[in-house]
This record gives C-alpha cells, structure tokens and sequence, in this order.
C-alpha cells in the first residue's frame, strides 16, 4: 500500500517500513526498514485525531487499499463530528423506539 503524506510531498510504501506512530506533539511519523531514518508524515491537533487517523490507515490496509491519502486536521475534525453526531443519534433512537 502507498501512503500519501498530509500535504502531499512524500509517498511511502508501507512494505518499507518498520513503524507508522504517532507522538506526544500530535504528528504522525514513520520509521524506515532499511537505513532506520524516519518522517513525518501527517500533523493534527490533537491525539484524538491521530487516533483516528491511524486507525483510518489500519482499515486502508485490511481493505487491501493500494493508496492511503492522509487527511487534513480540518477533514478530521469533520469526519469525527459526524460520527459522534450519528452515535448520538442511534442511541437516541434506540431509547426513544424501545430499540436494544
């Protein structure tokens, strides 16, 4: 699978790395398999979204995705108001409709 840097300058291959992470200053970095260099990859505003972000690659992957485009910090934050609107929805729902 490529990866898509943030702001779009970089493609990795993720078969060429050894770690994708995310750090205490919210960035999400890679580690290089062959000469153990690293690079940023992607930065947010906060932990939450690099959770959400690296969960995002996690599922390319399983997906058998062949590119994985990181999004912005402003898609992020759209993307994770969303689905906590429709969590909060959904439970609602159940409660209101008897739903378990």
């Amino acid at each position: 699978m490529l990866i898509l840097s943030q702001n779009k300058t970089q493609i990795v291959v993720l078969e060429n790395l050894s770690s994708i992470f995310s750090d205490a200053s919210a960035k999400i970095r890679c580690n290089y398999n062959q000469n153990g260099g690293g690079s940023e990859l992607a930065r947010y505003d906060n932990r939450e979204q690099c959770a959400y972000v690296m969960e995002y690659i996690a599922i390319s992957y399983e997906n058998g995705t062949k590119t994985c485009e990181l999004p912005s910090a402003k898609q992020v934050a759209e993307n994770m108001a969303t689905a906590k609107a429709h969590r909060s929805n959904v439970s609602t729902s159940k409660n209101r409709h008897g739903g378990s």
